[in-house]
Protein backbone atom coordinates (compact mmCIF):
# COMPACT_ATOMS: atom_id res chain seq x y z
CA UNK A 1 0.00 0.00 0.00
CA UNK A 2 1.65 3.14 -1.08
CA UNK A 3 -0.98 5.86 0.97
CA UNK A 4 -2.20 6.29 4.30
CA UNK A 5 -5.84 6.82 5.02
CA UNK A 6 -7.44 7.66 8.27
CA UNK A 7 -11.33 6.91 8.14
CA UNK A 8 -13.03 8.72 10.26
CA UNK A 9 -16.50 6.71 10.79
CA UNK A 10 -19.22 9.15 12.64
CA UNK A 11 -21.78 6.71 14.45
CA UNK A 12 -22.98 8.64 17.63
CA UNK A 13 -21.95 12.67 16.92
CA UNK A 14 -23.41 15.04 14.54
CA UNK A 15 -21.60 16.04 11.51
CA UNK A 16 -20.06 18.90 13.19
CA UNK A 17 -18.10 16.77 15.35
CA UNK A 18 -17.28 14.37 13.11
CA UNK A 19 -15.60 18.16 11.28
CA UNK A 20 -14.26 19.00 14.17
CA UNK A 21 -12.68 16.35 15.23
CA UNK A 22 -11.24 15.69 11.68
CA UNK A 23 -9.84 19.02 12.01
CA UNK A 24 -7.51 17.97 15.52
CA UNK A 25 -6.57 14.97 13.63
CA UNK A 26 -5.47 17.05 10.20
CA UNK A 27 -3.49 19.28 12.69
CA UNK A 28 -1.77 16.85 14.83
CA UNK A 29 -0.89 14.99 11.28
CA UNK A 30 0.75 18.51 9.81
CA UNK A 31 2.84 19.45 12.95
CA UNK A 32 3.90 15.71 13.13
CA UNK A 33 4.95 14.82 9.62
CA UNK A 34 8.35 14.86 9.17
CA UNK A 35 9.92 18.16 6.78
CA UNK A 36 12.37 17.59 4.45
CA UNK A 37 10.89 20.33 1.76
CA UNK A 38 7.54 19.80 3.32
CA UNK A 39 5.88 18.41 0.42
CA UNK A 40 4.73 15.35 3.05
CA UNK A 41 2.99 17.63 5.27
CA UNK A 42 0.83 19.26 2.64
CA UNK A 43 -0.53 16.19 1.28
CA UNK A 44 -2.87 15.21 3.62
CA UNK A 45 -6.26 15.55 2.08
CA UNK A 46 -9.86 14.92 3.02
CA UNK A 47 -12.41 13.49 1.09
CA UNK A 48 -16.13 11.87 1.81
CA UNK A 49 -17.48 8.12 1.56
CA UNK A 50 -14.30 7.26 -0.58
CA UNK A 51 -10.65 7.62 0.20
CA UNK A 52 -8.85 10.67 -2.06
CA UNK A 53 -6.16 9.97 -4.58
CA UNK A 54 -5.17 13.29 -4.77
CA UNK A 55 -1.26 14.33 -4.73
CA UNK A 56 0.21 16.98 -4.94
CA UNK A 57 4.39 16.47 -5.64
CA UNK A 58 4.95 19.95 -5.18
CA UNK A 59 5.32 22.18 -1.94
CA UNK A 60 2.35 23.69 -0.82
CA UNK A 61 0.60 25.32 2.54
CA UNK A 62 -0.91 22.37 4.46
CA UNK A 63 -3.38 25.04 5.23
CA UNK A 64 -4.30 24.30 1.20
CA UNK A 65 -5.30 20.54 2.35
CA UNK A 66 -7.36 21.46 5.26
CA UNK A 67 -9.80 23.38 2.86
CA UNK A 68 -10.70 20.29 1.37
CA UNK A 69 -12.68 18.72 4.35
CA UNK A 70 -16.54 18.66 2.74
CA UNK A 71 -18.86 20.99 4.61
CA UNK A 72 -21.86 18.41 3.93
CA UNK A 73 -21.20 16.13 6.79
CA UNK A 74 -23.92 14.13 8.69
CA UNK A 75 -24.05 10.72 10.65
CA UNK A 76 -24.11 8.78 7.79
CA UNK A 77 -20.65 10.19 6.38
CA UNK A 78 -17.57 8.55 6.15
CA UNK A 79 -14.76 11.37 6.25
CA UNK A 80 -11.34 10.22 5.19
CA UNK A 81 -8.03 11.84 5.82
CA UNK A 82 -5.36 10.40 2.94
CA UNK A 83 -1.73 10.90 2.55
CA UNK A 84 -1.00 9.64 -1.07
CA UNK A 85 2.31 10.27 -1.22
CA UNK A 86 5.04 6.99 -2.07
CA UNK A 87 6.94 7.08 1.03
CA UNK A 88 4.39 8.47 3.37
CA UNK A 89 4.20 4.89 4.96
CA UNK A 90 8.26 4.54 5.05
CA UNK A 91 7.50 8.15 7.26
CA UNK A 92 5.00 6.10 9.11
CA UNK A 93 7.69 3.14 9.78
CA UNK A 94 10.02 5.87 11.23
CA UNK A 95 11.98 6.34 8.46
CA UNK A 96 12.96 9.57 9.00
CA UNK A 97 14.87 11.22 12.11
CA UNK A 98 12.21 13.46 12.68
CA UNK A 99 9.57 11.49 13.76
CA UNK A 100 9.54 8.04 15.57
CA UNK A 101 7.60 4.86 14.23
CA UNK A 102 4.26 5.34 14.57
CA UNK A 103 3.42 9.51 13.92
CA UNK A 104 -0.03 8.58 12.68
CA UNK A 105 -1.55 6.94 15.01
CA UNK A 106 -0.12 9.03 17.86
CA UNK A 107 -1.54 11.80 15.99
CA UNK A 108 -4.69 10.62 15.91
CA UNK A 109 -4.63 9.49 19.21
CA UNK A 110 -3.60 12.77 20.86
CA UNK A 111 -6.00 14.07 18.47
CA UNK A 112 -8.94 12.04 20.14
CA UNK A 113 -7.58 13.02 23.72
CA UNK A 114 -8.01 16.79 22.94
CA UNK A 115 -10.78 16.89 20.99
CA UNK A 116 -12.79 14.94 23.42
CA UNK A 117 -11.53 17.25 26.38
CA UNK A 118 -12.94 20.09 24.30
CA UNK A 119 -16.04 18.33 24.11
CA UNK A 120 -16.16 17.59 27.68
CA UNK A 121 -15.68 21.06 28.88
CA UNK A 122 -18.32 22.24 25.95
CA UNK A 123 -20.95 19.93 27.95
CA UNK A 124 -20.31 21.38 31.71
CA UNK A 125 -20.44 24.82 29.72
Amino acid sequence: MRRFEVNLRQNVLNGDYLKSFARHIHAQLVLSTPVDKGVARSNWFFSLNVPSRASNAELTDPEDSRRTLPQKVDERSTLFITNNLPYILRLEQGHSQQAPNGFVKRSIRNARTNFLAEVASANRR
